[in-house]
């Protein structure tokens, strides 16, 4: 898996190998940051990167311009050695929690203008997960939120691609 853009593109992230992880592919992620280009200007933004695993969605809008990201999941693991590879670690917040049992966001933590939201598929996460964060104030006002889902999944909301077995919905959190 690789850095599809950016100051970092190119570069070669570490995943778990398995079935039981899927990080979105270079494919998604370069489609997903085309998309954005038309909506968001990365530019000194900050981004919350929402079930992280190896913090790909994240680093990629880091590698883009936005100043600073928070990264939330279970087992961080392979997003720690993700953003220490890259010299990230002044630019980011690693943070090893059940994103569904967040709590108010702290006040030195900057609240995110894009965040990406990427739960284990078919197992009701996203909607609880995005109405968690606006309502522990983790999104300013009308954020744009990039939803991953299995292809299935029938959110209507926002507009949406399908790229093979993946759903990517874009979300205005207001």
């Amino acid at each position: 898996m690789r850095m599809t853009g950016g100051t970092f593109r190119g570069r070669i992230l570490e995943s778990p190998k398995g079935h039981d992880v899927r990080p979105a592919t270079d494919k998604v992620r370069q489609a997903v940051f085309n998309s954005l280009l038309s909506r968001i200007d990365l530019d000194g933004i900050h981004v919350l990167d929402g079930f992280c695993g190896t913090g790909s969605y994240g680093l990629e809008a880091l590698s883009r311009g936005a100043r600073f990201c928070t990264f939330i999941d279970k087992d961080t693991s392979f997003c720690r050695k993700n953003v220490a590879a890259l010299g990230l670690e002044n630019r980011s917040k690693i943070m090893q929690k059940d994103l569904l049992k967040l709590p108010e966001k702290p006040a030195d933590i900057p609240a995110a203008n894009l965040a990406f939201l990427d739960p284990p598929y078919r197992k009701n996460l996203l909607l609880s997960s995005l109405g968690l964060l606006k309502e522990k104030d983790w999104l300013v006002p009308d954020a744009l939120c990039v939803l991953e889902c299995e292809k299935e999944l029938n959110l209507h909301m926002g507009d949406e691609k399908t790229y093979g077995d993946v759903k990517i919905s874009f979300v205005n959190s207001g």
